[in-house]
């Protein structure tokens, strides 16, 4: 990304030695594994913006979110956190030129709405061919759908578009993505958690690690993935996180197995 993106402080020293205090079994797989996976994870965000179009408003205006293409082996979708086209329905009450973007592509979600539960925070949107052309980020094929969801402890690799490397230039609008690969801490049938530990982070800009009380806001709807035998398998979307506890809140897809 440009250079203008600033920068947290350099914590790398202190995200090293923590590093080192992990297993070494854990740090092992980092190193051989987490560059790899990291890359991977990271072509799968799809950038979510929600804003006027053509300079007419400034670009701090628009409301941004993360999400990830999937193909279910029928459908062609767009996976994102419910509350994002909640926050669209509602602005667009008083904003009629709002549109909703997705990558390169503008659309109306409401009609292409195939699942959507609030009370998971998740909604499911069908796309066509014509999208996918216009989105750069990796469409994921499910080899099974819905796909398993991850049990305690184990480990989940996930990224997305945190607003503290969000740049607002002129009407223009720049990002970085973050990712991580940490453990579960906790499932459920609607949710599972992890806690974010700074020193795992696989993915961010330049050596430097997010301070305490960065803002995470814009990562929901990013790709969670499970590691089955070393390799990142699509398992969910993060929804939210509770910057108090430092823990994320991660939607599983098994929730969409009504979609097709």
């Amino acid at each position: 990304m440009p250079d203008q993106i600033p920068l947290p402080p350099d914590r790398s020293a202190e995200a090293e030695a923590d590093f080192k205090a992990l297993p070494l079994a854990y740090q092992q797989f980092l190193i051989a594994h987490g560059g790899a996976i990291g890359e991977r994870v990271r072509d799968h965000v799809v950038q979510v913006i929600i804003g006027v179009p053509g300079g007419a408003t400034p670009a701090s205006e628009a409301h941004h979110a993360s999400g990830v293409m999937v193909f279910t082996g029928k459908t062609l979708c767009l996976c994102i956190a419910q509350h994002i086209v909640a926050k669209y329905r509602q602005l667009r009450q008083t904003n009629d030129r709002l549109v909703f973007q997705a990558g390169n592509v503008s659309f109306d979600p409401e009609p292409r709405i195939l699942l959507e539960s609030v009370a998971d925070d998740l909604i499911v949107l069908g796309m066509n061919g014509s999208d996918q052309n216009h989105i750069p980020a990796h469409t994921w094929t499910c080899a099974v759908w819905p796909p398993p969801s991850p049990v305690n402890e184990e480990y989940v690799a996930f990224a997305g578009l945190p607003t503290a490397y969000r740049h607002n230039a002129g009407s223009q609008l720049q990002f970085a993505i973050v990712g991580g690969i940490l453990q579960v801490i906790s499932t459920s049938r609607n949710n599972f958690k992890v806690y974010m530990d700074r020193d795992t982070l696989i993915s961010v800009r330049g050596p430097h690690v997010p301070p305490p009380g960065t803002n995470w806001g814009g990562m929901s709807g990013g790709p969670v993935f499970r590691l089955v035998d070393g390799q990142p398998d699509l398992c969910g979307i993060i929804t939210d996180f509770g910057q108090s506890l430092e823990v994320y809140y991660m939607a599983p897809l098994s929730l969409a197995a009504s979609v097709p």
